[in-house]
């Protein structure tokens, strides 16, 4: 057993000629350096070629159950996906389970089933009649109903206090406090960083919280560059896909972190 740490240590202490770690830990690093940059480059292209896009062409790409939007529900499905999975191979070797994860699971898989009114389209159903009644667009879906609408059924714009539960500034207000701030906050405060590992939260790497910051940002920088009416709805439809994808690169990061706590830790994955 002695002898197996030796090695290991000698394993994880390793370092190329560029001076990054060879072990798991050097290994996730490069990893993680690898996605932040992927998923930036494709963000910018994604709004560059938005922004030369004729409104027409947007107009055609993010209609219901277009392209966007079915993107849309498919990256967060597979986010939903990967959050799962590394989940059920959280914990094991003395590790906490991070059941924060498995709650981040199910919250996108709600995104997904609300990207596409959970398949209401698809299979051809109707909505139950209570939901029919207060929703706004008669689909099975919650972002939709009165409760979560910006207006008033009368076309009146609601109050502070109500606008707080539009569906969109929860989704801005989660991403922005789970994936900005605390990743911000978590290095400078020691009792912040015990208290995620306690209730089994990971910490996202600052880069996925400006990834979600650029792509909040771009639909209204382009707006004001090109003021067209139409372009509001097209550039919404755009930002959440974009903000799905993030997910995606989130569960991969996640999942990478498992691999090499793993690997560190010479266990097998959790079934």
């Amino acid at each position: 057993m002695y002898h197996r740490t030796i090695e290991k240590t000698r394993y994880d202490s390793k370092m190329d000629q560029t001076g990054h770690g060879t072990g798991p830990a050097g290994v996730s690093a490069r990893r993680n350096r690898r996605l932040a940059s992927v998923g930036l480059a494709a963000t910018a292209v994604l709004w560059i070629v938005t922004g030369l896009l004729d409104p027409a062409v947007l107009a055609r790409l993010t209609v219901e159950d277009g392209p966007v939007e079915t993107m849309g529900a498919a990256f967060f499905l597979l986010a939903a996906l990967l959050m799962f999975i590394d989940w059920r191979r959280s914990g094991g070797a003395g590790r906490p389970r991070l059941h924060g994860l498995g709650a981040l699971a199910l919250l996108l898989l709600v995104c997904a089933g609300e990207e596409i009114s959970w398949g209401q389209r698809i299979f051809g159903w109707k909505p139950p009649p209570l939901l029919a009644e207060y929703n706004l667009q008669g689909e099975t879906n919650l972002h939709n109903l009165e409760l979560f609408h910006p207006r008033n059924p009368d076309g009146t714009p609601k109050g502070f206090l109500p606008l707080l539960l539009n569906m969109n500034r929860l989704f801005a207000l989660f991403w922005l406090v789970y994936c900005l701030l605390l990743p911000m906050a978590v290095p400078r405060s020691g009792g912040l960083r015990t208290l995620m590992q306690r209730l089994g939260i990971p910490v996202p790497p600052l880069w996925i919280g400006a990834l979600f910051l650029v792509s909040f940002i771009a639909p209204h920088l382009i707006e004001h560059l090109r003021p067209v009416h139409s372009l509001a709805g097209p550039l919404d439809e755009i930002k959440e896909t974009a903000h799905a994808a993030t997910y995606v690169l989130l569960g991969l990061v996640f999942v990478g972190r498992t691999t090499a706590a793993h690997h560190s830790a010479g266990t097998v994955d959790p079934g």
